[in-house]
């Protein structure tokens, strides 16, 4: 991942009050987006029609159909991820130490230009025993 690209050329601002969001499809296909704050990095996501981006669980954080990569720039701009985050997190073969659940992520004001990898995922594909 290009981890120097921390404010994407998006083509138009962001409407008043959004956040920009880039999130790159598993095939590298990168879809520039707008979020708002209190929303979910899932949830921009579902709304565009992003591939690789499930969502199975609404959110609720017992799936990891919604996983992403960030760059350490984005990740250092999170919040720790909660202890049942990691748990799950734990699980996931295709999780690393870069990777995110979407629901988790919440859009606000300072994360304007997030940059994130999405991980193919399919429902319960991928957990470990």
């Amino acid at each position: 991942m290009d981890d120097s690209t921390r404010h994407p050329p998006h083509g138009a601002a962001a409407a008043p009050g959004g956040v920009r969001v880039t999130l790159i499809e598993p095939d590298g296909r990168r879809r520039y987006c707008v979020g708002y704050p209190g929303q979910s990095l899932m949830d921009v996501a579902l709304v565009e029609g992003v591939e690789g981006i499930l969502g199975q669980c609404g959110g609720a954080m017992n799936c990891a159909t919604c996983l992403c990569a960030l760059p350490p720039y984005w990740l250092e701009r999170l919040p720790q991820p909660h202890p049942d985050e990691r748990e799950l997190l734990s699980y996931v073969d295709q999780a690393g130490p870069r990777s995110r659940l979407g629901c988790q992520v919440l859009l606000r004001r300072t994360l304007d230009g997030l940059v994130a990898r999405v991980t193919p995922s399919t429902p319960a594909s991928g957990l470990r025993d």
